[in-house]
């Protein structure tokens, strides 16, 4: 008989997290459940860290891959896996036990294409940094098809691809698999097409899910040239495919495409001095999405970059995220300072 849930993990060189992970999910008293662990050439002990939980749980299987990336894990897993539904988890994250099992329960009863929840957002030291909270708080799911443009319109973050439980056959039969080869922005393009063919969503405020930001200790080398080009090559074939829809829930996505460009105008200063010059170049030259924008606030910021310019507008974007940063860990700060007393 298949498992009810497909979990998939893809691990590279996470074993300082990976036990904590499986064992929230453990945790979690799931039935029918199996547990994909997809290890991406991982050079540090994720690999036999893997193996000896496979040895414990009947239901966890080991795959391993030579490095590839995230998108060729995931879509590794989603064709090893048996599930009803899918769910994709990162190694480094945890979730919360009951929530995920009240969530996975109330599944049953729907015949939904995709489940849709909250999350949080915490620093490596368990801070709590953002409560992503965007879905109006029911006793029981809410499958009114409509939702969708709320939860667009007042949606902070809906690219997190951990967020969403799909149904295996929704995303087999649309051919709905990760792009291989980018390192950011690929659950970008995968949510884009999943939101615009998705027929029965179902939305749960019911936050199970804890993801955990890392955030170095300076700017510089956190991006590269590379996973820029990736961001605006994901971000052009979503406004792509976008374009070609023309309803409302394309005009919403496109919104927070067009967003997302201008949030991360940023990098053009967070990559190394010498690959400035490409990045501003490539964010210049993908500057047309933001001519997409629907909405009058993001109409009047794409004007004003435009009359700025890339380079001005980025640093301006930097300075601004430079403050929310510093609050950011501020906050991280007093949090180690209260648990030290």
């Amino acid at each position: 008989m298949n498992p009810f849930l497909s979990i998939i993990i893809p691990v590279y060189n996470a074993e300082d997290y990976l036990s904590g992970c499986l064992d929230s999910i453990l945790a979690a008293n799931l039935n029918g459940i199996e547990i994909l662990l997809i290890d991406d050439g991982s050079k540090d002990g994720s690999l036999k860290l893997c193996q000896n939980y496979k040895k414990r749980f009947p239901f966890v299987q080991v795959f391993n891959q030579d490095n590839c990336g995230p998108s060729a894990a995931r879509n590794h897993g989603l064709n090893e896996s048996n599930g009803k539904y899918v769910l994709f988890i990162d190694a480094d994250d945890y979730v919360e036990p009951s929530a995920l099992h009240r969530t996975v329960e109330l599944l049953r009863e729907y015949d939904a294409q995709i489940l849709v929840s909250d999350f949080q957002r915490i620093a490596a030291n368990g801070c709590t940094l953002d409560k992503v909270y965007q879905i109006e708080e029911t006793e029981l799911p809410i499958i009114d098809s409509l939702y969708m443009k709320k939860f667009l319109s007042d949606g902070e973050r809906v690219w997190n691809i951990w967020r969403y439980i799909f149904q295996r056959d929704f995303l087999i039969v649309n051919n709905l698999y990760f792009i291989e080869g980018v390192n950011c922005a690929e659950d970008v393009e995968f949510i884009v097409r999943a939101l615009t063919l998705v027929e029965k969503p179902v939305f749960f405020h019911n936050p199970f899910y804890f993801y955990r930001a890392h955030y170095g200790n300076t700017l510089t080398g956190q991006y590269t040239a590379k996973r820029v080009r990736d961001l605006l090559q994901m971000l052009n074939l979503s406004a792509e495919h976008l374009y070609q829809q023309k309803t409302v829930i394309s005009r919403l996505l496109t919104d927070k495409l067009v967003k997302e460009f201008l949030l991360n105008l940023s990098m053009c200063f967070e990559v190394p001095p010498l690959d400035r010059k490409t990045v501003i170049t490539a964010f210049f030259e993908a500057k047309p999405i933001i001519k997409q924008a629907s909405s009058k606030k993001l109409k009047i910021i794409s004007a004003i970059v435009g009359m700025f310019g890339v380079r001005i507008s980025a640093r301006l974007i930097l300075f601004m995220k430079k403050i929310k940063r510093e609050i950011r860990a501020q906050k991280i700060r007093d949090y180690d300072r209260r648990a030290l007393k």
